[in-house]
C-alpha cells in the first residue's frame, strides 16, 4: 500500500510490482479450471473432459477464431461471431497451436496480463509519483474485472490489457501536440480495437480532444488510423477474402438499437422503461466495476470537489463521457425486439471505466499524501484493496461476497448468486493443472 505521510515505504516500488505481479497470476491461477467465474456463474456451465473444467457455454465460438487462423475449412468456423476480435487468438495461437486450445490461452493471458501490469505501473509512476502508483498497482494487482475473464482463452482476456495500454495512449495523446505523437497513438489504438468493441470508449475523446484543441488538420488522419486497422480486418479480410458477413447476432444488436432510435416507438412502453433508468444507472456504475472501486472513486472524487482539488484530466473526463454516452445510448432507447443492451443485468459493457477511476484514485493519493486526509485516505484504500482480494483470491474458500459481485458483474443465463457455490459442490475447487474430477456418486 501507499506509505502513511512523512514516511517511506519499507519495500521499493520494484519489489511492489513484483510482489503485484506474483499476487495477479494466482489469482489469475485461482480463477481457473472449475473456478473460472466466466463459466462458473452459469448454472449449467459447459463442461469438459477430461478433468471437468468450467467454461462458458459460447466456448466453440472462440475455439473457431482458432481453427480459422488453423487453416481449417471455412465451414468449422465461419458460424463464430466473435471473429472480428482476432488480436488475442493472434497472440496465443503459437501456444495454443503447441498445446491446445485451453492451456495455449490461458498461458497467453496470463503473459498479457503480467506484461501489461508492468508497463501500466510503471507508466503511472511517472506519470503520478512513487505513492499514487503504489496505490494504483494493488487495485490493479486484485481488481476482480481481471480474474473474470481471464483465465479462459477467449478474446475477453484482452479487456483489461487493452483498456490500459489504450488509457496510456490516450493520455499520451492528449498530452501532446506533436502530430507522430497523434498519429502514432491514433493507430495504437486502431489495433488495440482488435482485440475488444473498445471503439466507441476511445475514438470519441480523440476527436473530441483534436477538436477542442484546434488541430482541425490532424482530425481526419487520426481517425482514419482509429478505423484502419478494423475496417482491413472486418471488411477486406472477412468480408472480401472469405466472404464472412459483419452482421451477425451479436453485431446485429447494436444495428438494432440504432434503428429503434429512427423508428416509431411505442410511447407507452418507452416510458415504463424510463422508470427503470435511475436504478439502472446506479446498478451500472457500482457493478459494472465490482461495487469496491466505483465506491472509493466517488468518495474522492467528491471529497476533491468540495475541497478544490484537481479536477479529472482531460482523458479522464472524456474517456468517462464516452463511457456515459454509450450507456446512454443502450439505456434510452425506445423499446427494441430481442436480446437487450439496456439494464443492469449486463453490466460488464461499462467496464473500461475502471482504468480511469483507477488512474483518478493513484492521483489522489499522491496529491494529498502530506495531508491530514492522507490517513483516511490510505485507510479506505487498504480496505478496497482487500474487499477486492476476497473476490480476487477467494473462490477457494467459497466466499459468498465473490459469487454476488461477480453475478451482478453480468447475470448471464440463470441470474441466481448461488451458481458459484452450486458449482464448486458439484466440481470441487480445482485450478487448472489440477485434475481429479469429482466421481459419479457426487455429480
Amino acid at each position: 500500500m501507499a506509505s502513511p505521510p512523512g514516511r517511506q515505504s519499507p519495500i521499493g516500488f520494484t519489489a511492489h510490482q513484483f510482489i503485484g505481479v506474483l499476487v495477479l497470476v494466482t489469482a489469475i491461477w485461482l480463477s481457473s479450471g472449475t473456478m473460472a467465474p466466466y463459466g462458473a456463474t452459469l448454472n449449467t456451465p459447459l463442461v469438459l473432459p477430461p478433468c471437468d473444467y468450467l467454461f462458458n457455454v459460447d466456448h466453440e465460438h472462440f475455439r473457431q477464431t482458432f481453427l480459422m487462423l488453423d487453416g481449417a475449412p471455412k465451414a468449422a468456423w465461419e458460424g463464430s461471431v466473435v471473429l472480428r476480435r482476432i488480436l488475442f487468438p493472434m497472440l496465443a495461437y503459437p501456444l495454443m497451436k503447441l498445446t491446445t486450445f485451453e492451456v495455449g490461452g490461458f498461458i497467453t493471458s496470463v503473459v498479457i496480463h503480467a506484461l501489461t501490469f508492468l508497463c501500466f505501473t510503471w507508466w503511472l509512476r511517472r506519470r503520478v509519483g512513487e505513492t499514487g502508483a503504489t496505490a494504483g498497482l494493488w487495485l490493479l494487482a486484485t481488481y476482480p474485472g481481471i480474474t473474470y475473464w481471464a483465465a479462459l482463452p477467449y478474446s475477453y482476456a484482452c479487456i483489461v490489457p487493452c483498456c490500459l495500454v489504450g488509457f496510456i495512449l490516450l493520455s499520451e495523446l492528449s498530452d501532446s501536440r506533436a502530430s507522430a505523437t497523434v498519429l502514432g497513438c491514433s493507430f495504437g489504438l486502431g489495433i488495440l480495437f482488435l482485440g475488444y468493441d473498445l471503439l466507441p470508449f476511445f475514438l470519441p475523446p480523440v476527436a473530441a480532444i483534436l477538436l477542442f484543441r484546434k488541430q482541425f488538420a490532424l482530425l481526419p488522419a487520426a481517425m482514419i488510423l482509429l478505423l484502419a486497422p478494423s475496417v482491413i480486418w472486418i471488411y477486406g479480410v472477412l468480408g472480401l477474402l472469405y466472404q464472412v458477413s459483419p452482421l451477425n447476432p451479436n453485431t446485429g444488436l447494436y444495428v438494432t438499437v440504432f434503428r429503434s432510435y429512427i423508428s416509431r416507438p411505442d410511447w407507452y412502453g418507452w416510458a415504463r422503461l424510463g422508470l427503470r433508468f435511475p436504478l439502472d444507472a446506479i446498478r451500472n456504475y457500482l457493478f459494472s466495476n465490482f461495487l469496491f472501486l466505483p465506491v472509493l472513486f466517488t468518495v474522492f472524487w467528491r471529497y476533491w470537489s468540495r475541497h478544490a482539488g484537481p479536477a479529472l484530466s482531460q482523458a479522464e473526463r472524456w474517456f468517462l463521457l464516452a463511457i456515459l454516452g454509450v450507456f446512454l445510448f443502450n439505456n434510452l432507447a425506445p423499446p427494441y425486439p430481442g436480446v437487450q443492451l439496456r439494464g443492469s443485468y449486463i453490466a460488464r459493457i461499462y467496464q473500461p471505466a475502471f482504468v480511469a477511476l483507477l488512474v483518478f484514485t493513484a492521483r489522489f493519493i499522491e496529491a494529498i499524501k502530506t495531508q491530514s486526509a492522507a490517513t483516511w485516505a490510505r485507510r479506505a484504500l487498504v480496505v478496497t484493496v482487500l474487499l477486492n482480494a476476497s473476490v480476487a483470491l477467494g473462490l477457494p474458500a467459497d466466499n459468498p461476497i465473490a459469487g454476488f459481485v461477480y453475478m451482478q458483474f453480468y447475470r448471464h443465463g440463470d441470474p441466481d448468486s448461488r451458481n458459484l457455490a452450486n458449482n464448486f459442490a458439484r466440481y470441487g475447487h480445482r485450478p487448472l493443472g489440477v485434475c481429479t474430477p469429482p466421481g459419479p456418486e457426487s455429480r
